[in-house]
């Protein structure tokens, strides 16, 4: 329920969540871009240039701050939960995994 009451432009919106046996499945947005970890991986095999690393951390910290504002924490940040919303890199980062 927490996900679904998040609003910001850089943390990932979920629809709806529920159990199956004991597996949770969290309903969101398609992020057809990937993780950053995958777009490094495919794209950028010697690391992204600093100017990327700067705004996908600034990017990051604004979710971040946001979440906190709101009372909630992160536990486990790390480029694979940050996704994109397309390979072009014109559109914001999203965090998710939100605790």
């Amino acid at each position: 329920m927490t996900m679904s009451l998040i609003s910001h432009a850089n943390v990932v919106k979920a629809h709806c969540s529920f159990v199956v046996d004991q597996n949770l499945w969290v309903v969101m947005p398609y992020l057809a871009g990937g993780s950053c970890l995958h777009i490094m991986k495919a794209a950028f095999p010697d690391g992204f240039d600093e100017p990327v690393i700067a705004t996908v951390l600034k990017e990051t910290l604004k979710a971040i701050e946001y979440l906190h504002r709101q009372g909630h924490i992160h536990r486990d940040v790390k480029v694979s939960w940050l996704l994109h919303l397309d390979l072009v890199f014109k559109s914001s980062f999203r965090q998710v995994d939100l605790v």
